[in-house]
């Protein structure tokens, strides 16, 4: 992003349960390409309302293309909830295996490639020091993602969109059915293609890797 464009004129944050745009200081890192709002307020933002940050319009690239408006609602409580239930232990195994033969794909289903979820699983743990003070085996991920997971507005964001999209789902697929996802592109812009892979479920990247990178390939011929 051009850096200068991201100001706070464009990037603001509305405090929606008082109804009042919240003060603060907006300053980019084009290094880590990340924008970080500050609030004035001493002792940050209230835990128990919830936020709309919005970024607008006038955000471009560096060769000045805008970026559509995009809208993130948050609960001030996440950032303390988490910091809080960090200092709760997750599990600690004692051998590498014990977590490695409890690795389930979610949506529930079966794996053409079991080296692929093998590696998976690995790359998801971490060794650690238990409460106990004996070394040990934890999942890098959040153990208490689905208490504060939201799945935002999907629907919403598709009648939104700007431009064609692809639409890609595992024609064996459970969670995400045909219907669902004719529904999806009608509601989507005009354009917007749907695609399935045959012989696959809903974890495509597993159930056929090198087709999900053909696929990929075609529709981004020059990325």
């Amino acid at each position: 992003l051009a850096a200068a464009t991201v100001n706070g004129t464009t990037f603001t944050l509305r405090n929606d349960t008082a109804g009042v745009a919240v003060a603060g200081t907006v300053s980019y890192s084009a290094t880590t390409r990340t924008a970080t709002f500050t609030p004035t307020a001493a002792g940050g933002l209230p835990a128990t309302a919830t936020y709309t940050a919005t970024l607008a319009a006038g955000i471009t690239d560096l060769a000045g293309n805008g970026l559509a408006g995009n809208t993130a609602v948050l609960p001030a409580a996440t950032q303390r909830r988490r910091r809080a239930e960090s200092l709760r232990s997750a599990r600690v195994y004692a051998t590498l295996a014990e977590p490695l033969v409890r690795f389930r794909l979610l949506p529930p289903q079966t794996c053409a490639h079991p080296y692929l979820a093998d590696l998976i699983a690995r790359r998801g743990l971490k060794q650690t020091t238990g409460p106990d003070g004996r070394p040990g085996w934890v999942w890098r991920f959040d153990p208490f993602l689905f208490r504060h997971f939201d799945f935002g507005h999907p629907w919403r964001d598709l009648a939104e969109a700007r431009c064609p999209l692809t639409l890609v789902r595992g024609s064996r697929s459970q969670l995400i059915g045909g219907e669902m996802l004719d529904a999806a592109v009608a509601m989507a812009p005009p354009g917007t293609q749907r695609l399935e892979l045959p012989d696959a479920d809903h974890h495509v990247m597993l159930d056929q890797p090198l087709a999900l990178a053909e696929l990929l390939g075609h529709l981004a011929p020059a990325a």
